[in-house]
């Protein structure tokens, strides 16, 4: 790619993130209820299409939980100057996600980001050292050096996954395999609420069956995450859930494991899905006391499992 191309397309994806990002917020960091998973009306930014691997539909960004899952509702030193830098900043409050190949290395383009509010990071399979998450880290650490006040964050998404058995995803993959938490159908076939993103969805309920250790995928989910990129480099503000959405978008597929295909509709279903994206946040409250949770919605968290 020559540099006039090279140019021409950072001015297009900067476009396309401006376009996408620019938005009036609304915020609410309240601690809500004693799990910590509080009514979450507020909004820290317009996420449009997510990422390479998932959409919830382009709704908004909900702040899940400011307080501490299962404990007190007190606010440590850590969450308090969070939730300062966000009631401080003024309107309109600028949010931008980069969950696809963009070229974070660049100081330009750091510089850029490090403009906004809130930005929102993710891996892609062609970043340079991808396997270690270390660009990740680094360009996060970047962020901040530039502006103190950004509050950086990294992408998770709990319902689908790519069938990845060799690159930086291998790991999650094996783990999926070897205890069969892939969404199917009663005839086994593999499920895909889209197949834009080539990923392959998964049976977040409890219904699926748990690991030796008791974990069902969301636990496990919630602790590799956490264990790649939050617990040895705290470097990062939020933890971003994509796909929070309040029922799954599936064709008919085996969700009760009993050789019988269920509708994604189903009421059953639908609450069991959502239980299954909470159970997710109450492990990452555990394991991030400190963090703020931020999901992609889908507008619609007026559920009892997302209270």
């Amino acid at each position: 790619m020559n540099r006039t191309t090279s140019r021409a397309a950072l001015a297009f994806w900067a476009a396309v993130l401006v376009l996408l990002c620019l938005t009036i917020l609304l915020v609410s960091c309240d601690p809500r209820s004693s799990n910590g998973l509080g009514n979450a009306n507020g909004a820290l930014g317009a996420s449009g299409p997510a990422d390479s691997s998932g959409d919830s539909g382009g709704a908004a960004s909900a702040i899940l939980s400011s307080g501490t899952a299962g404990a007190s509702t007190q606010t440590s030193e850590l969450m308090a100057k969070r939730i300062a830098i966000v009631q401080a900043s003024g309107f309109p409050r600028r949010f931008a996600t980069v969950h696809a190949k963009f070229n974070l290395e660049n100081r330009e383009v750091q510089t850029s980001l490090a403009k906004f509010d809130a930005v929102s990071l993710g891996l892609y399979a062609e970043w340079n050292g991808f396997a270690s998450r270390q660009p990740i880290l680094d360009a996060a650490r970047a962020l901040k050096a530039i502006n103190p006040a950004v509050l950086v964050g990294n992408y998770s998404i709990l319902n689908e996954a790519y069938l990845d058995t060799t690159g930086g995803w291998a790991e999650r993959t094996a783990k999926l395999n070897a205890e069969n938490w892939w969404l199917r159908t009663a005839s086994g076939s593999m499920v895909q609420w889209t197949s834009a993103y080539g990923a392959w969805d998964i049976n977040i309920t409890n219904w699926s069956k748990p690991d030796a250790n008791g974990q069902r995928y969301a636990q496990w989910a919630a602790d590799y995450y956490d264990r790649l990129f939050f617990a040895a480099a705290p470097v990062f503000d939020f933890w971003f859930f994509d796909n929070v959405m309040s029922v799954p978008r599936d064709r008919p597929a085996s969700w009760k494991l009993d050789g019988a295909n269920q509708h994604s509709t189903d009421t059953d279903v639908a609450a069991a899905f959502r239980a299954g994206e909470a159970a997710e946040w109450v492990e990452a409250r555990r394991l991030e006391p400190d963090m703020l949770l931020v999901g992609n919605a889908d507008s619609d968290l007026s559920s009892a499992e997302y209270k």
